[in-house]
């Protein structure tokens, strides 16, 4: 959804019901094929009916006026740059069902002062690089992967728990 990726003040989505490939809901705009969140407002409410499976990669991206996002038990990836930008977002609820957290996923969520996951296999290069409000991190005991710089440069980070069944873990901490 390139086509609106620069619209950073989007505040209402809708696609006309007809449309047999997209719906829209909560803000956000679907893709029905492959339940892929592709595009969501600052008002968005990512919905809870199963309809969601995947966050794509940058579908949040800039969204400046994002405060706070539900993620449902039915997502199962975060992509790549989902939520990178989002200077204002200061509350993230997990869902049981995350698995993979790609790259840059919350990167420069700037006012996020604490994650809670409640699931997920593996978290990726540079996941909350510049978080710099984020101050706690408790990670899922499922982790099983912790990529490279997760919390770089996260300038008030005071307490991390780290995962009972971690099995890889690479450099967590630059500043």
């Amino acid at each position: 959804m390139e086509a609106l990726r620069g619209c950073q003040y989007l505040e209402t989505l809708t696609v006309d019901p007809a449309n047999p490939n997209y719906l829209s809901a909560g803000n956000c705009v679907i893709d029905k094929r492959n339940g892929e969140l592709i595009l969501g407002a600052d008002t968005a409410v990512i919905p809870t009916d199963g309809s969601v499976r995947t966050i794509a990669k940058r579908a949040f991206m800039n969204r400046t006026g994002l405060k706070k996002i539900s993620i449902p038990d039915s997502v199962t990836t975060i992509g790549a740059y989902a939520f990178e930008g989002c200077s204002a977002l200061e509350e993230v609820t997990f869902g049981k069902g995350l698995e993979y957290i790609e790259t840059y996923a919350f990167t420069g969520c700037s006012s996020l002062r604490e994650i809670r996951i409640a699931s997920a296999l593996a978290i990726y290069d540079y996941a909350f690089k510049d978080c710099t409000g984020l101050e706690l991190a408790v990670l899922p005991d499922a982790c099983e992967a912790l990529a490279g710089r997760i919390f770089e440069n996260c300038t008030s980070l005071r307490s991390v728990k780290l995962p009972a069944k971690l099995g890889y873990l690479d450099t967590l901490f630059v500043n």
